[in-house]
């Protein structure tokens, strides 16, 4: 990848991470009822945090990298010659695709954590953004509004760092689609656009295998944040969501080969964590069916 977009992916990925720390540490953890009692002590996790976005930058860097060595199991050679098609862009290429996953990805939650897509300069002369009073999801609305911001926001971030010209018109186009596909909808497993497999396993599988921590700790963290939206009400059975992973793995690619092709770049992540390590239900919350409180699933969850 060139010197240029390097640059450019690494000063978006910081500014996504500083603010998605900031918000951890001055909204969140601030919150009183997003903190739960863990034997006499209180923590706050959530999942739509600095770590999850490393995680699937990390982890989406590994799969462009390899993806020409294992075969291209996601087929993003074939999907990038149908998006310069449909763009009419011949200037689009390889290194620009790798940018532009990597940016997709380092703003593809930011819409979680703000309440607009407003960029302000902040105190310093860099950029803040509009910060939320609780994690947001898209789960709340009958559209993706949630992903749309993240992708109002990215724009606006290109056009900031950019000049006007070929890069910015390859680029702005294409992270905004990419962020799209992140839309999640549990009984979706196929699409037809460009590029919506690799961004749905990436963040819905792969980045367990690239987060510094267990999946416990990280669906502990999501939990959370769902106990929040529901303002404290419903249950949760920890034992039935748990396998939910692997199945949705399974049914996304549906062909063995191709999930022995991605589970090996998934593999190579710096922490060992492999398929029994992320997909495995441990026997201590495997009999864990009965539905609980959400803050009792996540202390067990935690302890785990």
């Amino acid at each position: 990848m060139s010197q240029p977009l390097a640059g450019l992916v690494q000063t978006i990925h910081e500014l996504s991470c500083r603010e998605h720390e900031l918000y951890d540490r001055e909204v969140w953890t601030a919150r009183p009822d997003a903190r739960v009692e863990l034997d006499g002590h209180s923590a706050s996790p959530s999942y739509h945090n600095h770590s999850h976005i490393q995680s699937v930058v990390d982890c989406v860097g590994v799969v462009w990298s390899r993806s020409r060595e294992m075969g291209d199991p996601f087929e993003l050679e074939a999907h990038l010659a149908e998006w310069r098609t449909r763009q009419h862009n011949v200037f689009l290429d390889w290194d620009m695709l790798g940018a532009a996953l990597r940016i997709a990805f380092s703003c593809h939650d930011l819409g979680n954590i703000t309440e607009s897509p407003r960029i302000e300069n902040g105190d310093d002369a860099g950029i803040r953004l509009h910060l939320a009073s609780r994690y947001d999801s898209s789960a709340l609305y009958e559209r993706p509004e949630v992903e749309m911001r993240s992708a109002d926001i990215a724009c606006q971030l290109l056009a900031h760092f950019l000049d006007e010209g070929p890069l910015l018109d390859a680029l702005r186009p294409l992270v905004c689609h990419l962020i799209l596909q992140t839309v999640f909808h549990f009984d979706q497993v196929r699409s037809d656009e460009p590029f919506w497999l690799v961004m749905q396993t990436v963040d819905m599988v792969g980045s367990y295998f690239f987060a510094p921590q267990s999946r416990s700790s990280a669906v502990a963290g999501l939990f959370n944040e769902m106990r929040i939206q529901a303002d404290g009400r419903g249950e949760v059975s920890v034992a039935g969501f748990l396998p939910s992973l692997h199945q949705r793995f399974e049914r996304l690619l549906p062909d063995p080969d191709r999930r022995r092709r991605v589970l090996r770049m998934f593999e190579a992540n710096p922490y060992g964590h492999d398929h029994e390590s992320v997909f495995a239900v441990p026997d201590s919350l495997a009999q864990l069916l009965r539905p609980a409180p959400f803050a009792d699933a996540i202390a067990v969850l935690l302890r785990e």
